[in-house]
């Protein structure tokens, strides 16, 4: 901690570093321009971000990570994966924010065209580690990381080379200018809840709407056994002050996501009409298109689900027929006000993006009373 590893100025060093030298490479034309507007996002975008890395720092974020993760320094061996070639010349490129390591990753799947992928990725990170936080520092992170990618391209470039193959550097230099320019523009986001009992398929449907529209998913079922499992101490996580106490949490990090420009999914039953209203009235607060995602699904199928589930021992869920039972004498229908904002789906039905797309559309604008 009392080291300078992960310090704002730190970090920012080898970001003006990369502008500089490319500046230095490709001193006039289009490419120099796109490098200058880069630049100067990058620097204010910095400045903006000055709190949250301090907080990172303080909070024992910065760790000794690889520091040059992307897919050419990784590898399927055995089944497992296998990274390698981490960066050992430099101690402050590896002394990092661990989700700047993690950003490589992330926009190299992207710059390969792996959307989802990458979006599949990210939500099993912040699942695992809870570290939401850090979802506002991507756009900065993930422009910094094509620009590593270009840098050491435009050096390549400026080699005696045929020009054939300066050309084809070029082009692929021009791929990584204009991916970093698109992580600088806001994105549409909105606020999605699901609305179903256990076993019809939340979660499922929760993930389609991540690898279709790059929203975050914060899953009450996770999040409640992170706020009454963490030192693995046993009883009932399911009372009704341990569900309150997971809504309240669900909407904090709902709130967190979509302060940083993020779609957010909330995957949990939903059930009671006043958890709906504090996620509709959030979403009305933050002037974001707000969709209930109510999933049906027949008794029957329920607990199949539910009995295949409890055998695999797969699932973080610790619903069972019994959690199921008290959800259907307990649970609260949609009010009429609420069906403006619900996406009917059958648990076996496809089709979902399309849908949904649609759904946003006309949500557009709809006061969220």
């Amino acid at each position: 901690a009392d080291s300078d590893f992960g310090t704002p100025e730190r970090g920012l060093a080898p970001m003006a570093e990369n502008f500089d030298l490319m500046a230095s490479l490709h001193a006039d034309g289009p490419l120099a321009d796109s490098v200058v507007g880069l630049k100067a996002w990058t620097l204010a975008e910095h400045a903006r971000l000055v709190p949250l890395l301090q907080k990172r720092k303080a909070d024992g974020c910065i760790r000794e990570c690889h520091g040059d993760l992307h897919l050419h320094n990784m590898a399927l061996f055995d089944g497992r994966p296998l990274f390698f070639d981490a960066i050992e010349f430099n101690p402050y490129l590896s002394h990092i924010d661990v989700i700047s390591d993690l950003a490589f990753l992330l926009m190299d799947l992207e710059y390969r065209g792996l959307v989802e992928k990458s979006r599949r990725i990210l939500n099993r990170y912040l699942e695992r580690t809870g570290d939401y936080e850090a979802v506002a520092l991507l756009p900065f992170y993930k422009t910094y990381r094509a620009m590593v990618r270009a840098k050491v391209l435009a050096l390549h470039a400026a080699q005696a080379i045929p020009q054939e193959e300066r050309d084809g550097i070029l082009a692929e230099i021009w791929c990584y200018v204009a991916l970093a320019g698109l992580y600088g523009k806001r994105t549409e986001t909105f606020l999605a809840i699901t609305h179903g009992l256990s076993g019809s398929g939340k979660s499922t449907v929760a993930k389609e709407v991540v690898e279709s529209f790059g929203a975050v998913r914060v899953r009450s079922d996770i999040e409640r056994m992170r706020l009454f499992r963490r030192g693995g101490e046993a009883g009932n996580i399911y009372t009704s002050e341990a569900t309150e106490t997971t809504y309240t949490r669900l909407a904090e990090l709902a709130e967190t996501l979509l302060g940083s420009g993020c779609a957010v999914v909330a995957d949990a039953t939903f059930l009671r009409h006043d958890f709906r209203r504090r996620f509709a009235l959030l979403a009305r607060r933050l002037d974001v298109p707000f969709v209930i995602l109510d999933i049906a699904c027949e008794e029957e199928e329920l607990l199949r689900r539910l009995r295949q589930r409890a055998a695999a021992k797969s699932d973080v869920s610790e619903a069972d027929e019994a959690v199921l039972a008290l959800q259907e004498r307990t649970r609260e229908p949609l009010t009429q006000n609420e069906e403006r904002f619900a996406l009917h789906l059958d648990c076996t039905a496809t089709g979902l993006a399309a849908k949904l797309s649609a759904r946003l559309a006309a949500l557009a604008g709809l006061k969220h009373d």
